[in-house]
């Protein structure tokens, strides 16, 4: 979890000065036994203290889930108008909207605003008849704004899932073919050199081509590593490309190192 520096908290009813712009991030993620997604804003990591210490949640159910419980594309645009009223509605009370897990035929949003909760009904109730979804309110206080880090940001396995998304994405925005094999390379860190021979054995054994290895000197900020690089020919589909580069971090990490992640040319 990023530290939180000292700040003021604003005057009650006043919205949080100059905070910075959203930055929406999304990534995969399991509920409970159940397949989700998580929106965050990962803009808000350094100015929570900024934020009233009122927690609005908001429970937007969908009509008719899909097997796994996610949203069907018919429901896209009530629900982003949900969000969008969400945002507006927030941004004239001085809220902010933290972000929400959709799992389970329901989306859970998140956010800090000072209001009373019989406004909060009404807001709700004008958005759930504007887009006839059900919506369901509730105002819990959180002054250490706990929430955010507890139920929306990543954890460090989620943080790579999520940039290796994001990869595949710019990747996409340039014209890439996810299903058209095309040479990967991959490269993982370790301590030390024993570590490093063990997990380049390890990448051998598993047909791995170009196996190499070589050492990283430390420069006094940073202690030295020893690196692997490895590559093989494969294919950028989402759903076997993540669960391939968590068997690599897992093997690396059992090796005492860490999974750097892959780089390749667009096919």
């Amino acid at each position: 979890m990023p530290p939180k520096p000292p700040s003021a908290k604003p005057p009650p009813g006043q919205g949080p000065p100059a905070l910075p712009p959203a930055r929406w991030r999304h990534y995969p993620c399991m509920v409970n036994g159940s397949p989700g997604s998580v929106l965050y804003d990962d803009a808000l990591t350094e100015h929570l203290d900024e934020l009233p210490p009122t927690l609005l949640r908001l429970r937007v159910r969908f009509r008719q889930p899909d097997p796994r419980g996610l949203p069907r594309p018919e429901e896209y645009p009530a629900l982003d108008q949900v969000e969008a009223g969400l945002r507006a509605w927030l941004e004239g009370l001085g809220g902010r909207h933290l972000g929400r897990i959709t799992y389970a035929g329901a989306s859970h949003h998140a956010a800090h605003v000072d209001v009373e909760l019989s406004r909060a009904l009404n807001a709700a109730q004008a958005l759930s008849r504007a887009t006839g979804l059900e919506i369901g309110v509730a105002l819990l206080q959180d002054p250490d704004h706990k929430a955010y880090f507890d139920e929306l940001y990543p954890s460090a396995a989620q943080h790579a899932v999520m940039e290796e998304v994001e990869q595949m994405d710019r990747l996409l925005d340039a014209g890439d073919h996810p299903e058209a094999e095309r040479p990967l390379h991959h490269a993982a860190t370790f301590p030390t050199a024993e570590a490093a021979a063990a997990f380049a054995a390890w990448a051998e054994g598993q047909g791995f081509l170009e196996v190499a290895q070589a050492h990283v000197p430390g420069d006094g900020r940073r202690p030295e590593l020893w690196e692997v690089g490895f590559g093989e020919h494969g294919d950028l589909r989402p759903g076997p490309r993540l669960q391939r580069s968590e068997a690599l971090r897992a093997a690396a990490a059992a090796c005492g190192g860490h999974y750097s992640g892959w780089t390749c040319p667009p096919a």
